[in-house]
């Protein structure tokens, strides 16, 4: 073997060491792909080399294929870390909290796995429970644009107001005004779910499509080019639809505001819709005049359950969160051990977080609905917001034990990744 061959195999060495050394790098903004360009380049590095070599030590071949099976076994067993995102090309605050100031240029949030997403001016969102697949989008008020990078496994969603976006991997623009409680989506490409009082079961929006809801009119339409809309042979009368889909061209014409209902024969509320039917078509107005006319203080104290919590989402919904709040204390003193009754403490831990901002008081609601339910719908919700609470308030300890319970409880929870930077103390 001549010492140019020598020094060859050297370097390659050195290389599948390096290789193996950043595999091995515990830096949490560095995503899987990251590796993956460096076996590329070490695999081109010799590949070119093999063009002046037209023999290679068997050895040195085992040394290679070694060291790329090594670096691949270090890729497995490392634990993925949660993704890191930069916000208009520095670091992101540790509240994860974005603003675009009225007048100003759009802000861009870049993810490191290459999700990007565009606040328009007049915005505000926030970020929230990354993992190593995605994250939580908090889109406060505005405008925002959203590609998702298709990664395999990837699990992002988006919350504006009452609505819920899951994401897969697609191009999309989102839009929510808490003051005229209008919330839109269009899509560019992919596919998302959304969720919300309008469109309880989920509807599918694809490439081409745009879903808008306007709760106050009690709304719900999406248009643009998909598969043939089922055919409608006459318009349903004008009182019996409240939600409103559309597919393709325009198949349901209704006035912009559902015609008022006529008013039922005094002593004969029966003849009303259920107030969480209302509920779930977005008449929340509706509800809490409702409410109004039996007299609210009558409603706490008399109201059957299903009453109750119809009259907490429509307060909730309908920004009056004082109302919401006796309605949802009604609920845990009058149906206490009730399942309702747990939900209750934990929009009222909610309530006190967003419209309060008052963290003691959400982390004993927390607290009680994590005692009441401890596998509740709820449970993996309740104890990440907790966690980052106390961490919040500075109560390191507390929160390093609520992220071990999370880390123990919810591995691939939305707060997985931060309850591991809480962990580690960053």
């Amino acid at each position: 073997m001549s010492s140019s061959d020598g020094d060859g195999e050297d370097a390659m060495g050195a290389r599948v060491a390096a290789v193996i050394r950043e595999a091995m790098e515990p830096d949490a903004a560095r995503e899987d792909a990251a590796l993956a360009r460096g076996e590329a380049r070490f695999l081109r590095s010799q590949a070119a080399g093999a063009v002046e070599k037209k023999r290679r030590a068997p050895w040195a071949i085992a040394v290679v294929a070694a060291g790329l099976a090594a670096a691949a076994l270090v890729l497995v067993l490392r634990p993925s870390s949660p993704i890191a995102f930069r916000v208009a090309g520095r670091a992101a605050a540790s509240s994860g909290y974005v603003r675009a100031p009225l007048g100003a240029a759009p802000v861009d949030i870049v993810f490191s796995e290459g999700t990007k997403i565009v606040l328009a001016a007049g915005g505000a969102l926030r970020v929230d429970g990354a993992s190593a697949h995605g994250a939580r989008v908090l889109l406060e008020d505005g405008a925002a644009h959203l590609r998702v990078n298709h990664l395999p496994g990837a699990a992002w969603q988006v919350e504006a107001g009452p609505f819920t976006v899951d994401v897969k991997g697609t191009e999309f623009d989102v839009a929510w005004s808490s003051d005229r409680q209008d919330f839109s989506v269009t899509m560019q490409s992919g596919e998302v779910v959304v969720r919300g009082p309008l469109a309880s079961e989920g509807v599918a929006l694809r490439g081409g499509e745009k879903l808008v809801a306007r709760l106050p009119e009690g709304e719900l339409r999406v248009t643009g080019a998909v598969e043939a809309a089922p055919a409608v042979s006459a318009p349903p009368p004008a009182t019996a639809t409240v939600a409103i889909i559309e597919r393709g061209p325009p198949v349901i014409v209704a006035p912009s505001r559902p015609a008022p209902r006529p008013e039922p024969p005094a002593g004969d509320r029966a003849a009303e819709p259920p107030w969480s039917s209302r509920v779930a078509h977005g008449d929340f107005r509706g509800v809490l005049a409702s409410a109004g006319e039996r007299g609210v203080d009558d409603t706490l104290a008399t109201a059957p359950l299903t009453d109750l919590v119809a009259l907490a989402d429509a307060a909730r919904y309908g920004k009056q969160p004082d109302l919401a709040r006796r309605a949802l204390l009604a609920q845990r003193g009058r149906f206490a051990g009730t399942p309702e009754a747990a939900t209750a403490a934990f929009l009222l831990g909610r309530n006190a977080e967003d419209v309060d901002g008052d963290a003691a008081a959400a982390i004993r609601d927390y607290d009680a609905y994590l005692h009441e339910a401890p596998d509740g719908p709820l449970a993996s919700e309740a104890l990440g917001r907790k966690m980052m609470l106390l961490r919040r308030q500075g109560r390191d300890e507390d929160a390093a034990r609520a992220a071990d319970e999370y880390v123990r409880r919810f591995p691939g929870g939305a707060y997985a990744g931060s309850a591991a930077k809480v962990r580690d103390g960053g």
